[in-house]
């Protein structure tokens, strides 16, 4: 059953008959309208956003390079020292680690 069918006419549904103010739009109207002003608003700022994430991955990976290098030069010197004092690395041992450093380096890459 609809208002039509009650003879309801569209004067008869106005609010302001009840002492009510007249309300011009309805109300998913206005939270049509507030959704898509915060879509928009946060469509302004995504880029910005965006931004920030890249330049904190950006340092985040910066970050890592530092931390791998200082690892390895402490590493070097170490390795400087046991030399110096006559303890010598096993040359086969590390031309091995060498190359299969270098081949699981290479199959990473590839797989990203």
């Amino acid at each position: 059953m609809t208002l039509k069918d009650n003879n309801i006419s569209a004067g008869d549904r106005d609010p302001s008959r009840f002492g009510m103010p007249k309300v011009e739009t309805n109300v998913y109207d206005v939270t049509q309208e507030n959704l898509i002003r915060i879509v928009d608003e946060v469509a302004k700022i995504q880029p910005q956003y965006s931004q920030s994430l890249s330049i904190i991955q950006l340092d985040y990976i910066q970050s890592i390079k530092n931390a791998v290098s200082a690892a390895f030069h402490e590493l070097k010197q170490m390795s400087d020292i046991r030399i110096w004092n006559g303890i010598y690395p096993n040359i086969h041992f590390t031309e091995n680690f060498a190359k299969q450093s270098e081949e699981i380096t290479r199959n990473a890459i590839l797989a990203l």
